[in-house]
């Protein structure tokens, strides 16, 4: 029964359409900033996994993981070709391993279970003592493969 209340009182606050923009601000003007954003993402030049001239990490899972959040088609070519690329790539870099935990999990929890559990088992192995996580330290693919039913 208190969780009819919840329900009637959030109807009350928020209307029957869930929440109510805040004021000031341009639904429009976001979307059209995300779509514009996307475009931008799409037309780059995404060379294979790596490291850049410059030294610096490609991040081809936050580049998808962006594109999924602007709602760019799962069919595209650019999104394909880099999910497979990520699939494909040692895991390396705390940072990309757990942006693509966080890909692959909305994408399809079931249909990558093998990948997260890798990646989620770098994760748990590059844990520092503290608690923290570092940059990460390559783990062998080998030995992270999950054993057992998951």
């Amino acid at each position: 029964m208190k969780y009819a209340w919840v329900l009637v009182l959030g109807c009350i606050a928020f209307g029957q359409d869930g929440p109510k923009p805040k004021p000031g601000v341009d639904q429009k003007a976001i979307d059209a900033a995300i779509e514009k954003g996307a475009a931008w993402l799409l037309k780059q030049e995404h060379k294979p996994w790596g490291f850049d001239t410059r030294g610096m990490m490609r991040h081809h899972e936050l580049v998808l993981y962006t594109l999924l959040h602007a709602g760019i088609d799962r069919d595209h070519e650019l999104f394909k070709k880099l999910l497979k690329e990520i699939l494909e790539t040692r895991l390396e870099r705390t940072y990309c391993v757990s942006l693509q935990a966080m890909l692959l999990l909305e994408l399809d929890a079931v249909k990558y279970q093998g990948r997260l559990a890798q990646c989620c088992q770098f994760l748990v192995d590059n844990q520092l003592a503290n608690g923290q996580w570092g940059y990460g330290k390559e783990v062998p693919q080998e030995e992270i493969t999950p054993k057992g039913g998951v």
